[in-house]
């Protein structure tokens, strides 16, 4: 594809919807294109049927036929966020395979509005989760004679977020047998760490070669910068934790952050209060709850918060003494680890030895890892950590891999784009 020629259609049911990772990401794409010169379709999910213009091209909304997908200006669609119910999320699951967006996807791969405006597109572009997505991308790109690129930000049949994948192998054999329709339809796939690429690989050899690894980048918003901390408590550390802990992966729990700091605690490693904002789970404010007596005891006080708008989650990361970060995933790096970077402060990053996490952790200083099946092994690096927790000024230049710049030069290799805009 030439700059100025061609054009890309993307299809992003969750665009304009509940805030998470994917929408940023696909952002970047839209973005990045545009700076290209390219003309961009974006199919995204609604209330009603609609076509609007934009500066970068043109955006279709394509009606829900199930209402999960509202307009903008309505309550966000709840397939996007932790449900009251968890009964209620696992129906909904069980009911529509791969994901209940699947209605919307078989609707918008023969919507005469979609065809019509990509008829010539040279790209069709679906990034996932939700899986459907791909079901969509896949019979768009057929239709319309394109090559089609497979995003997977999570992944689908490895370290499978929904439980029917792990419990039910009906299940697991259906959505295979849509994850091989995509792979062997795709000109590119692209995964967010090299755990994912080496998993993907691992079971469909056959695709390694166009297998591309794209991690998610820093923000774009320039939060308060580090210089704006208040004045802290002399010998009182200020560490703070964001987002959720247990979501699918139930090993993910809140002691595998809490045990390495209270070890370390039992052998005079200085003392401090640990903020964790973030939506959580009955189960972990109980677990939260059970470690607050053995925290108090080596002098550590621990307080539970409401999630914040994301800018302002940035700039407490910048002014606080020091992060923590888990990932009970091998493969998955969290985005909240791109979050984290920019604030320059000492990040302690629990995760299991050997992923891609701690692959990443061992060429960044600013990073201390910890294995949580070896905390007794992990303790001379969580009292590193808590050391440079103390210094207000420390020296850490976070990975320019990670820059927007950096990632905006692959994502045009991969799509065959020159490589500076224009």
């Amino acid at each position: 594809m030439s700059a100025n020629g061609g054009s890309v259609l993307i299809v992003a049911p969750f665009w304009r919807h509940a805030p998470h990772v994917g929408i940023h990401r696909v952002e970047r794409f839209v973005r990045w294109l545009h700076e290209s010169g390219v003309r961009i379709v974006l199919v995204r999910a609604g209330g009603s049927e609609n076509v609007t213009g934009t500066e970068w091209g043109t955006e279709i909304t394509v009606r829900d036929p199930i209402g999960l997908y509202r307009d903008p200006d309505g309550p966000p669609a709840p397939v996007w966020r932790r449900g009251r119910s968890r009964l209620r999320r696992l129906a909904t699951l069980a009911l529509f395979s791969p994901d209940a967006t699947i209605a919307w996807a078989r609707r918008a791969s023969v919507h005469p509005l979609v065809l019509a405006h990509g008829s010539g597109a040279e790209w069709v572009v679906g990034s996932s989760p939700p899986e459907s997505v791909h079901v969509a991308a896949a019979a768009l790109a057929r239709r319309l004679k394109a090559k089609l690129l497979v995003d997977l930000r999570d992944g689908w049949l490895d370290e499978p977020n929904k439980p029917f994948l792990r419990l039910l192998p009906v299940r697991r054999w259906h959505e295979g047998r849509l994850e091989a329709r995509s792979l062997s339809q795709a000109t590119r796939v692209l995964v967010t760490s090299e755990g994912w690429r080496r998993q993907l690989v691992r079971r469909r050899p056959e695709i390694g070669p166009k297998v591309h690894v794209l991690t998610n980048g820093y923000p774009a918003t320039d939060p308060p910068r580090g210089d704006d901390r208040p004045a802290a408590t002399p010998g009182v550390l200020q560490l703070l934790y964001t987002g959720q802990f247990t979501y699918s992966r139930s090993t993910q729990r809140p002691r595998l952050v809490l045990e390495p700091l209270w070890l370390a605690g039992r052998r005079g490693a200085r003392q401090g209060d640990i903020e964790v904002v973030g939506n959580l789970s009955p189960e972990d404010l109980a677990e939260i709850d059970a470690w607050r007596p053995r925290l108090a005891d080596i002098g550590w006080r621990i307080g539970v918060h409401e999630p914040v708008p994301r800018n302002e989650a940035l700039g407490r990361m910048r002014r606080a003494d020091g992060l923590l970060l888990l990932s009970a995933s091998d493969a998955a790096i969290p985005s909240k680890t791109f979050e984290y970077l920019p604030s320059r402060r000492p990040i302690l990053t629990v995760t299991n030895k050997g992923g891609a996490l701690w692959e990443l952790g061992e060429q960044v200083p600013q990073m201390f890892l910890s294995d949580p099946r070896d905390p007794q092994g992990s303790l001379p690096r969580v009292e590193a950590f808590l050391d440079a927790c103390a210094n207000p000024d420390p020296d850490y230049a976070p990975p320019e891999a990670f820059t927007d710049s950096a990632l905006a030069r692959q994502f045009r290799e991969v799509l065959g784009l020159p490589r500076s805009p224009g």
